[in-house]
């Protein structure tokens, strides 16, 4: 079985990011139908960095399905006319979806898109991950259905641009994949973000380092062209291909060589092929992320895309709060080891962040399965990101998270996500993982 150096130093994941979207029933074509727009930026890229994401709650949704705000929250305010727009979800076969954002298209398949599998078997437990995205435009009769249907379905008046394009703005249309252990499709639960920076641009947090890119799994060497990476500030990011199914990448630039940030990683492409973050190190200018790629137990040359963000770096405007944990202990400079079982313990401090100030916590419930405890940040609606860390061949998912009770709704809650790991052949496995969380406030038209 391949294995790489098991976590000799501990991530997290992603802390990032907020959409709007949901799940109820429109009257838009599906997207898979609307034109895909090729090439580089265009007049009708977004002006600034863009987020969405959505939380399907749905396996095998029988026609498009607009997600409610309960289920998702973004930054649509890039434009007026998108105030009422929601995401789109559309089911072309068994395990394999559509998720089309409206508004925050970014044209030549710019940006990077990830997804997270949600449930536990048998109805749950597959991995999934993101095949392709590419802005699409409508054409004008289906942007004044899309407005139409959703002024109808949220009680909302339709914006006053009903009738002409939204804003001649492209969408965004992410297509992803679930799999169960032995690779054959399989319908799931998920959540699923996109995200695009202009080069140099930083999101709505504190300035913190973030960075992302989309490789395309060859044996090409040196630096990604400019369109299929961003970085924050000054910096660049290359990649080389150590062995079959093996990378570096290199995030070069002194904003990267620091350590306590998060991770998140996915596959790419069409095939069943998984990818993880495998181990990191920090060098004089640059930090350098190890990642493998197997097919089952076997390595495999796989495109996949990495976002990798310093706590708030990417969160949305009107956020409430985020949290990420790396489920790894270490006590001084002992190894790092999975949680133990019984008690949770706090979190690894390295690698763990909290917008509230409080202590994140760890339990180990069973082999493969962790408990995550992220105090006072919970609140609707959010985006959970897992990631397995250390082994190529492993995969983990989210079983669920939830919020405590608020009867007010206006104060936030702690937030406990459950976190199943399993093997090559699905058995559980007690892996490495990376976790991040964020919550998000609706928010209005932002120009």
């Amino acid at each position: 079985m391949p294995h790489w150096n098991r976590a000799t130093v501990a991530s997290a994941v992603l802390a990032v990011l907020a959409f709007a979207g949901g799940i109820t029933l429109i009257v838009t074509a599906a997207a898979r139908d609307a034109p895909v727009i090729q090439g580089t930026a265009g007049p009708a890229d977004p002006r600034g960095p863009v987020w969405g994401y959505l939380r399907s709650e749905v396996t095998a949704p029988a026609a498009p399905l607009e997600a409610p705000d309960s289920a998702a929250a973004g930054s649509w305010q890039v434009v007026d006319a998108l105030a009422a727009a929601r995401p789109v979800i559309s089911r072309t076969e068994v395990g394999r979806y559509q998720v089309t954002f409206p508004g925050i298209g970014v044209a030549g398949g710019r940006g990077v898109a990830l997804a997270t599998s949600i449930g536990t078997p048998p109805d749950g437990g597959a991995y999934c991950h993101v095949t392709d995205w590419q802005a699409v435009r409508e054409s004008a009769d289906e942007a004044d259905e899309a407005v139409a249907a959703t002024a109808a379905g949220s009680g909302r008046a339709a914006p006053a641009r009903a009738g002409e394009r939204l804003d001649e703005r492209l969408d965004e249309r992410v297509a992803l994949v679930c799999r169960d252990p032995s690779g054959a499709y399989a319908d799931s639960r998920f959540a699923v973000l996109f995200t695009h920076a202009p080069p140099g641009r930083v999101g709505t947090g504190d300035g913190g380092p973030y960075a992302y890119l989309r490789h395309d799994g060859s044996a090409a060497a040196g630096p990604l062209d400019p369109d299929q990476y961003s970085v924050a500030g000054p910096g660049r990011v290359d990649v080389r291909r150590v062995a079959t199914g093996r990378y570096a990448v290199d995030l070069v630039g002194a904003q990267f060589v620091r350590p306590g940030n998060n991770l998140q990683l996915n596959a790419i492409g069409g095939g069943a092929a998984g990818c993880n973050p495998l181990d990191r190190e920090v060098l004089g200018d640059r930090q350098t992320v190890l990642v493998g790629c197997t097919d089952g137990a076997t390595w495999a040359d796989t495109p996949f895309a990495l976002l990798y963000t310093d706590r708030d770096a990417l969160l949305p405007a009107g956020a409430g709060g985020f949290a990420h944990v790396f489920t790894g202990v270490t006590t001084g400079d002992g190894p790092v080891e999975p949680a133990p079982l019984g008690d949770p313990v706090e979190a690894w401090g390295r690698y763990s962040a909290n917008s509230a100030g409080a202590v994140n916590t760890v339990r180990r419930v069973e082999v493969g399965v962790y408990e995550v405890v992220f105090p006072g940040v919970g609140r609707g609606p959010d985006f959970l990101g897992v990631t397995a860390y250390g082994d190529a061949t492993s995969r983990c998912s989210a079983d669920d998270w939830a919020r405590e009770a608020d009867e007010t709704g206006a104060e936030p809650t702690d937030l406990t996500a459950t976190i199943r790991c399993v093997d090559a052949a699905g058995r559980p496995v007690d892996s490495h993982a990376s976790v991040a969380y964020v919550s998000a406030l609706p928010t209005g038209p932002a120009g």
